[in-house]
């Protein structure tokens, strides 16, 4: 065997030797860093477990915090809107007041009216005892002279009964003219008058003229006649014709035209809605 082949041999065996003890190095150092992988894990896990829990808490403290903010957003606007209601009620309060020391003043002033009032008043009250004390004095001199009038008084008591007989006794006449008026007024208006109504049984200055009614008709609002007389009969404007059927006094016609044979008028009268054709015309009434 060569010097190299041993060199060789002795280079391999070394080298086997070095394996060996790098093999074991190895296998040592790969176990450790397995249990330091497991180690690792391990506390990764913990500490994402941990960071989870911590990621809901603050999610929960956020959800928490949002809604104690809006609770204290509403109380705020809650107590805005008091503080508005109070401020309303204090200007009103203040409005009050201003008008309670209006009213003070008023009733202040009344009262030193109404002092000054009672001063006046007592015044008068002691004059007032003054004038007592005279018309006592006078009431002695009064309920002499009220005896006087009681006796006046019986004699005019006397001659009150007596006028009172007189005015039973005028009353009674006075009724019984009464009622021969209201028999009159009976007769009046079974004969087609009222009083108010009484046709005049002559128109003074006017000739005695009869005739009847020829047309009646409608005009201007009004009904209007026309009657068998005219200017030939001495007819003229503005003279009133008696209107009646048979013994029914019916109204007046006021004559506005005339012409020889006719003449047309006014009617009106307490019955100018009966008068019809035929009906008799007259200046005066017997």
């Amino acid at each position: 065997m060569s010097a190299l082949t041993k060199i060789a041999v002795v280079l391999l065996v070394v080298a086997s030797l070095l394996l060996s003890a790098g093999v074991v190095v190895f296998v040592n150092k790969v176990e450790h860093f397995k249990d330091t992988a497991d180690a690792a894990q391990a506390k990764y896990d913990k500490e994402f477990s941990y960071n989870k829990d911590l990621v809901q808490q603050v999610a929960s403290v956020n959800a928490l915090i949002l809604k104690t903010q809006g609770d204290a957003n509403r109380s705020i606007d809650q107590l805005k809107q008091d503080v508005a209601a109070k401020d309303n009620a204090a200007l009103d309060l203040k409005s009050q007041l201003a008008k309670l020391e209006t009213d003070k003043k008023v009733v202040e002033v009344a009262l030193a009216n109404m002092t000054k009032v009672q001063e006046g008043l007592q015044g008068q009250l002691a004059a007032s005892q003054g004038q007592i004390t005279d018309l006592r004095k006078n009431l002695a001199s009064v309920t002499d002279e009220r005896h006087s009038i009681n006796v006046q008084l019986t004699d005019a008591l006397s001659k009150v009964d007596a006028l009172d007989r007189a005015r039973k006794a005028a009353e009674e006449k006075a009724a019984r003219a009464q009622a021969s008026l209201g028999e009159l007024e009976a007769q009046m208006a079974s004969a087609g008058f009222r009083r108010d109504t009484l046709p005049k049984r002559l128109n003074e200055g006017s000739p005695v003229l009869e005739g009847v009614v020829s047309s009646v008709f409608p005009a201007g609002g009004k009904p209007w006649a026309s009657i068998s007389l005219g200017a030939k009969d001495n007819v003229v404007k503005g003279m009133k014709f008696n209107v009646v059927n048979n013994n029914e006094f019916l109204g007046y016609l006021t004559i506005q035209t005339t012409e020889p044979n006719e003449a047309t008028g006014v009617l009106d009268g307490p019955a100018v809605e009966k008068v019809h054709t035929g009906d008799q015309v007259k200046t005066q009434l017997q």
